[in-house]
């Protein structure tokens, strides 16, 4: 599947950027792309090996991205990437990612199973 192409500055340029930084867990890339968040640093704590992560950029680069919701300051997104929808607010510069489902996901998949 060919790359798909999001509009400059649009809440899913910004999602489609995170997914693909979020394979590195690169601090200096996530970190201009998201909310501030308890727990935030769970995301630059670990790669993907890269076999594994040069498939699922693939996979991130041509994926379909639905609007859920939106209004001017706050997109809802969907897609393949995640379990779950996530949120963009603009700040009036930008839209940033609420990395709060998936900094939930990582600490709860973190502990020992029972």
């Amino acid at each position: 599947m060919p790359p798909k192409t999001d509009p400059a500055g649009s809440p899913e340029a910004t999602y489609r950027q995170f997914m693909l930084a979020n394979l590195e867990g690169t601090e200096a890339k996530i970190r201009p792309l998201i909310v501030d968040q308890p727990g935030v640093e769970v995301l630059w704590q670990g790669a993907y090996p890269p076999e594994v992560a040069k498939m699922l950029a693939a996979q991130y680069r041509s994926m379909d991205i639905v609007r859920v919701v939106e209004t001017p300051q706050k997109a809802t997104l969907k897609s393949t990437a995640a379990p779950t929808t996530l949120d963009l607010v603009f700040d009036g510069k930008s839209w940033l990612l609420d990395p709060a489902p998936i900094i939930a996901f990582r600490k709860k998949a973190a502990q020992p199973a029972p």
